[in-house]
C-alpha cells in the first residue's frame, strides 16, 4: 500500500527477502534432520537401555546372593538378562528378555556374568569388556568394567 506522507509503500527489501531466504536454507540443510532424525536418538537409546539393564543385572547377582548365576547376554540384534538360564521379566513391564535393538542398530556380541560381589566375569576371567552398538548416524559404546560398572564410554 503507497502511503502518500513519505511516498513510499510498506514492504521488504530484496536484500531482506534474500537474508531470510538464505538463513532459512541454511537451516533447513544443516540444523532441522538434527533435530528430526531418528538415527541419533536410536544409538543412544539403545546405549541407555543397555547400561540400565548391565546394572540391573549386577544388582540381581547382589540381591539373590550365592547359589544363582545372573548374566547379561548381548547379541547382535538383541540383549537380555539371564538367571539360572532363564530369561527375566523386564523392570517395570510384562515384557520378558530377550529384548530388541531399535531398528538399524547393531551390537558386538558380549556375555557378562556377575559375581555376588558385583564383579564382572567374561568367559571366565574377572576383567572389563565393551558392546559396540553401530548404528546409521554414528557408533556408541558401552563399557563394563572389572567392578561390574557399566557406563557410557
Amino acid at each position: 500500500m503507497f502511503h502518500p506522507s513519505t511516498g513510499q509503500s510498506p514492504g521488504f527489501t530484496l536484500v531482506e527477502l534474500i537474508t531470510v531466504i538464505a538463513l532459512l536454507g541454511i537451516l533447513a540443510a544443516f540444523a532441522l534432520p538434527r533435530f528430526f532424525g531418528a538415527g541419533t536418538f536410536a544409538e543412544r537409546s539403545a546405549q541407555s537401555e543397555l547400561i540400565a539393564a548391565a546394572r540391573h543385572a549386577q544388582q540381581l547377582a547382589m540381591l539373590k546372593g550365592t547359589g544363582h548365576a545372573v548374566q547379561l547376554e548381548v547379541q547382535s540384534s538383541r540383549y537380555g538378562i539371564r538367571m539360572d538360564g532363564n530369561w527375566l521379566t523386564r523392570p517395570g513391564t510384562n515384557e520378558r528378555y530377550p529384548v530388541d535393538f531399535p531398528n538399524g542398530v547393531s551390537a558386538s556380541s558380549l556375555s557378562v556374568n556377575f559375581l555376588t560381589i558385583g564383579d564382572a566375569m567374561v568367559a571366565g576371567v574377572n576383567q572389563s569388556a565393551a558392546v559396540t552398538l553401530t548404528g546409521r548416524d554414528e557408533q556408541r559404546r558401552v563399557c563394563i568394567e572389572r567392578t561390574g560398572y557399566a557406563h557410557a564410554c
